[in-house]
C-alpha cells in the first residue's frame, strides 16, 4: 500500500506542477528512478566492502533495471486498481495526508542522501592502490 501511496503523492505533486498528458507516467518514472538510485547504492557499497570495482555497465545492473521497469509498469498499468487507490487516498483526512506526505518526502530524501553518501564513501577509497595490489597478487 505504501508503494501505491508513493505513486499517489508523486502523481498529485506532478499534477499540481503541470497538468498535461504525461501525468500517469511521471510517478512511474520517478519511482523507477528512485529504485535505480537504490540499486546504484547497493553496487557502490558492494564495491566499497568487497574492495572490488563493480561496473554499472554490467549485465546484473541491466537485469535489475529492466526488471524494475517491467515490475513498475505491470504494477501501475492497471487503471482500475489505481482509480480505487486514488479514491481511497483522496478520502484521507488532512492529518493523514500530511503524515503521508512527510513519509513520502522522507523516503525520497533518504534515498537521495543515501546515494550522495555512498558516492562520498566510494570517493574515499584509494582504487589505484587496490588495483595495484590486485595486479601484483596475480
Amino acid at each position: 500500500m505504501i508503494y501505491y501511496y508513493l505513486y499517489y503523492k508523486i502523481y498529485k505533486f506532478g499534477k499540481a506542477l503541470s497538468d498535461d498528458a504525461i501525468n500517469e507516467w511521471k510517478p512511474i518514472i520517478t519511482i523507477t528512478l528512485l529504485e535505480i538510485f537504490i540499486i546504484i547504492q547497493v553496487f557502490l557499497w558492494l564495491s566499497i566492502i568487497k574492495k572490488h570495482l563493480y561496473s554499472f555497465v554490467s549485465m546484473p545492473f541491466y537485469f535489475f533495471t529492466i526488471g524494475l521497469v517491467a515490475f513498475n509498469y505491470f504494477i501501475f498499468h492497471d487503471k482500475n486498481k489505481l482509480k480505487k487507490y486514488k479514491q481511497r487516498f483522496d478520502n484521507f483526512t488532512r492529518m493523514q495526508n500530511f503524515r503521508g506526505g512527510v513519509l513520502v518526502l522522507s523516503i525520497i530524501i533518504l534515498i537521495v542522501l543515501g546515494l550522495i553518501y555512498a558516492y562520498y564513501q566510494f570517493s574515499l577509497v584509494d582504487w589505484h592502490k587496490i588495483r595495484l595490489s590486485n595486479y601484483l597478487r596475480y
